[in-house]
């Protein structure tokens, strides 16, 4: 048995463990019974998801998955993300009728599975096992709970009758989704997309029409100078070729995409950054239905796709706009109206024309947030901005309502209901919609029978929770473990540094949100929640979000909330912060030209910073290395979306069209554009071309997948050399200069530890040598030549270098001399904690490097108690939350977190 089916099987058995159970070995089915790691509440009813007892035959258990639920309400919902599976589980796509969720209660759920990734190749190659699992499933969780469920694969498919199943029919040009409760009529050909939304009070119960496609319905946009576009005739809507898609259909989830463009009259829509010019607004709807519901959950991306993408300036094609949303109309205005702001729901018994819940532009002086609900121009309600927003109708049998996430931060926006439409407003007021920039948001339609208007606080707060806190599976420690597709995050047992580093990341999470987005200003939907530059927030505020100067994910916050959620599974730390700052870059910060294949930035950070509306992350300094998009992997694995997996493809095109000159013809490159080097703005683009390349489908994503292997070919012949990391498209051959250790810990070594997990058995076998060298001998060499400026046994609180250049004999490494690193620094500080995570991770991955004691001391030492953080405390700032430093000193310190409590295996 090799070592990660060892590895398996050892997690499958700590998951049974717990109850004492038999371990399940992977090469081989047990008969059948309920996995002892199942907990928490059984589904309710048929229509909440159970399918009744558990199948019988026999099963493998593939590992135990949570859902938690940190809400102080019970909550019944779809859950759904992905889940990491070990390559030598040997998950293919022909076994994805095999697999089945087992809830409390030995009862099977309604479940759906899909492929995220694969191990060692792109979407497309199917003969790859399966490395991310899509698994969204019917759960139940009790108030501030987790639930377990186990994941198992049967023999052969489980017979497991749904009568309530999901129902697709695509016949007649249309497409007809019916949910049981709820039957969506969808025309790919109509922009307006909603043909007919039709709900009933209950399974088999009859129909009833709640929204109709009418001349208005779908997108609609204002422009400041009074230009009109929408579905009415004012301007045209169009769908892209080829832009409607139906991404995925199951008994559970159905899910389709809609590319379109709305175009002005006359002209007043192109853009003419570029010859010929183009249209300028472009939008993206996904739309999302569940088996046994008659809501519709909806993004909308929305975009200003003029630049030259080229270069500087980077704010000269901004656009002014009013408006701008999607309108739904209702068959019936219905006899009342239901808003709700800061406190409980109203109801208006008088129907009004206009009703609208805004969270409007901030200002006055001192300037402030502001918020307000409308009746027919009449303010009826004002805050600072509203927590829970909601819009409804109620008729004599439904009541329909509408809400979107974060409102209260995304400034200006709207809920409303206008002439018998609701409709969602991106843009409620005058907005400066930056270059190459797009607008995430989110939208829930709902409808319930008019008797539960009598429960609206409750669906209230579970339609909230539904949009800025979606449940979540999460793959329990073991199986995460077993998994490989990242290092351990441990098992929870205390330890000093444990400590010190959970103390850490809360305390700055609970800064950045209750003080550092305060003292920023960090509102507006082209701003929030993005980080700092510096820890400035103590008693400096701005004045106006306009003065504010943001930094995008700068060293990579989000992907340190996301990890923290892996290790922890509390939801906090994929939804305060971290989902939404990924798509804040991945729409709006990133250059946003949607699929045009013009000029080198499609995907990537033009600027750091920037100041002004619509000029954030536009206007400052820096160049396109400042993407540090090492966590975006995660966040789209953990909520894929298909959104996100557009702009994967675009970067990744990028990527190819950018580093097209091959390695023969190397001397030809551009310093700037195209060389080939592991620094740090090239490896953060060859991070794009992986996302492209592991989570897009088809031929791009093969094409992405040909040229990162091309990519890694070449780095490891000319710059994995010694086992060191050397910088340069063409190194020296008798030399190596690094880049700065804190750039390596932070960036590089991830980087390549990515690649070796997921492709050395794909990889030319130099290039896998190399990669495998590297990783476990960089660390070694640093511990030995690089700690200690003396040559002596590394101490915690010596001179560790802050950069190094090394003659190399043949394939060794003869001598290391220090270098400042740029900085007017030669020792490094608050990075060593994580510096340490290296020598650890070289030990896990071929413990013959023996480095992982000497490291448990080390950091021991460094987190000897004598202060809360240890080494970390100076980047706390004062009272800040996220920025570079802060950021930057924990990118694999949680690696060092979870092999300290398992040494190193």
């Amino acid at each position: 048995m090799n070592r990660s089916i060892l590895l398996f099987v050892l997690a499958a058995s700590a998951c049974l463990a717990r109850a004492g159970e038999a371990p399940i070995f992977a090469d081989g089915f047990e008969s059948p019974r309920a996995p002892d790691c199942v907990a928490g509440l059984a589904p309710a009813s048929l229509q909440a998801g159970d399918l009744g007892p558990a199948p019988g035959g026999s099963f493998q258990l593939l590992g135990c998955l949570e859902v938690a639920n940190d809400r102080g309400f019970e909550r019944s919902s779809v859950a759904w993300s992905g889940v990491p599976i070990a390559r030598d589980v040997g998950l293919t796509d022909d076994q994805l009728s095999r697999l089945a969720l087992v809830a409390p209660g030995n009862r099977q759920v309604a479940a759906q599975f899909s492929v995220v990734s694969r191990w060692g190749g792109p979407l497309a190659d199917d003969t790859r096992p399966i490395r991310w699992l899509g698994v969204s499933a019917a759960a139940r969780v009790g108030p501030g709970a987790p639930s377990s469920y186990a994941l198992v694969r049967y023999a052969a498919p489980p017979v497991s009758a749904d009568p309530q199943a999901l129902v697709v029919d695509e016949s007649d040009g249309r497409i007809v989704i019916d949910t049981g409760i709820g039957r969506f009529t969808l025309d790919p050909a109509a922009p307006a997309l909603f043909e007919r939304i039709e709900a009933a009070a209950e399974v088999g119960g009859e129909f009833t029409t709640i929204v109709t496609s009418i001349p208005g319905a779908g997108p609609f946009l204002e422009l400041a100078d009074g230009t009109r576009v929408n579905t009415s005739g004012d301007g045209a809507v169009v769908i892209d070729p080829d832009g409607f898609e139906v991404i995925e259909v199951g008994a559970l989830k159905a899910v389709v995409r809609v590319n379109g463009h709305l175009v002005a009259a006359g002209g007043a829509s192109l853009c003419d950054a570029t010859d010929p010019p183009y249209e300028r607004f472009g939008y993206t709807l996904v739309a999302t239905f569940y088996r046994g519901r008659s809501d519709v959950l909806m993004q909308y991306q929305f975009r200003n796709e003029c630049s030259n993408g080229d270069g500087e300036p980077w704010d000269d094609q901004v656009v002014n706009l009013i408006e701008a949303g999607w309108r739904l109309p209702l068959s019936s205005d219905g006899a009342t109206a239901w808003y709700a702001g800061s406190g409980d729901a109203r109801a208006l018994e008088n129907l009004p024309g206009t009703l609208q819940v805004r969270q409007r532009r901030g200002g006055g002086s001192p300037w402030q947030r502001r918020a307000d609900v409308r009746a027919d121009g009449e303010a009826i309600e004002t805050a600072e901005s509203f927590d829970a927003p909601l819009i409804g109708v109620q008729g004599d049998r439904f009541v329909v309502l509408q809400q979107m996430p974060w409102m209260r931060f995304r400034e200006p926006q709207a809920l409303t209901l206008r002439d018998g439409a609701l409709s969602f407003d991106v843009v409620t007021e005058n907005l400066v919609l930056g270059e190459g920039k797009g607008l995430w948001n989110f939208a829930r339609l709902a409808v319930e029978p008019a008797a539960r208007a009598a429960d609206i606080e409750a669906l209230r707060a579970d339609g909230l929770a539904e949009l800025e806190r979606g449940l979540l599976w999460r793959a329990e420690p073991a199986l995460l473990a077993a998994s490989r597709v990242i290092p351990p995050l441990g098992t929870g047992q205390p330890s000093a540094v444990a400590g010190a580093y959970r103390d850490y990341l809360e305390t700055i999470h609970a800064n950045m949100l209750g003080k550092q987005w305060a003292a920023a200003k960090t509102y507006g939907s082209q701003l929030w929640p993005d980080v700092q530059f510096n820890e400035q927030f103590g008693s400096t505020f701005n004045a106006t979000p306009f003065e504010n100067n943001p930094n995008p994910n700068y060293w990579n916050p989000s992907g340190a909330e996301l990890l923290e959620f892996l290790r922890s599974g509390e939801p906090q730390w994929v939804w305060d912060f971290a989902l939404p700052q990924s798509w804040l870059q991945t729409f709006t910060a990133y250059l946003n030209v949607f699929d045009k294949r013009h000029g080198r930035s499609n995907g990537a950070t033009v600027n750091s910073g920037g100041f002004g509306e619509g000029n954030w992350h536009r206007n400052a300094f820096g160049s396109d290395d400042y993407t540090y998009n090492r966590g975006m992997a995660l966040a789209y694995a953990l909520r894929p979306s298909p959104a996100m997996q557009q702009r994967f493809g675009h970067a990744g095109q990028m990527v190819i069209d950018r580093y097209g000159i091959p390695r023969e013809d190397e001397a030809s490159r551009d310093f700037f554009l195209s060389r080939i080097s592991p620094e740090r703005g090239i490896l953060q683009h060859f991070e794009n071309l992986a996302n492209c390349a592991e989570f897009v489908p088809g031929d791009l994503g093969m094409a992405c997948h040909e040229k990162l292997m091309e990519v890694v070919d070449e780095l490891t012949v000319d710059n994995l050399r010694a086992g060191m990391i050397c910088q340069g498209d063409v190194p020296d051959a008798a030399a190596c200069d690094w880049p700065q250790t804190f750039m390596i810990t932070a960036m590089q070594y991830g980087f390549f530890l990515r690649l070796y997990l997921n492709y050395d058995d794909v990889l030319a076998a130099p290039a896998a040598a190399a990669l495998e060298r590297t990783l476990t001998s960089l660390p070694a060499i640093y511990y030995d030549l690089g700690m200690d400026p003396a040559g002596g046994a590394p101490q915690p609180f010596a001179e560790w270098a802050a950069l190094q250049s090394c003659s190399i004999v043949g394939n060794e490494v003869d001598a290391c001399e220090r270098f400042d690193n740029g900085d007017g620094v030669d020792i490094i500080f608050q990075n060593r904690p994580h510096t340490l995570s290296l020598g650890m991770l070289a030990h896990w991955l071929d413990p013959t490097v023996d480095l992982c004691e000497q490291s448990r001391t080390l950091l021991d030492q460094l987190f000897d108690g004598t202060e809360r953080f240890g080494p970390l405390s100076d980047y706390l700032g004062e009272d800040s939350g996220w920025y570079k430093g802060a950021a930057q000193v924990v990118q694999m310190l949680v690696y060092a977190v979870g092999l300290y409590e398992t040494r190193c295996r």
